[in-house]
């Protein structure tokens, strides 16, 4: 994996799941701190990354999962830090609420499972 490659992917993953997101907050109107809203991102999260890495990896003849997956998570933390975070949520705590830990760790066990698939 080439660590650019990685980011570029992890900004995609992150890019299409920031719009998701917005969807289900304003076009279904669900709360962000409900259970509801956080079972849906974190299934849509691990569809997404799921799919994200499956086209990454198409082009890659070995590829580590692990630390794809590791890529995928420190750009959508950074991004969330940067740019959801100040402009939408105001409050960082929302890096350590346990939905979005579970999200992040879900992430990076999908990407590691769709690497090993991949090396089949």
């Amino acid at each position: 994996m080439g660590l650019k490659r990685g980011i570029l992917y992890g900004a995609l993953f992150w890019v299409i799941l920031f719009v998701l997101a917005s969807v289900l907050m304003f076009g279904f109107s669900l709360n962000p701190q409900g259970m509801t809203f956080n079972v849906s991102i974190i299934a849509i999260s691990v569809i997404v990354v799921a799919m994200v890495s499956h086209f990454q990896f198409k082009k890659e003849r070995k590829p580590n999962g692990l630390m794809t997956g590791i890529v995928y998570g420190l750009v959508s933390v950074v991004l969330d830090a940067v740019i959801t975070v100040p402009l939408f949520v105001k409050d960082y705590a929302m890096l350590f609420n346990m939905y979005y830990l579970i999200s992040v760790v879900l992430g990076i066990i999908t990407v590691v499972i769709v690497a090993r698939l991949k090396k089949r």
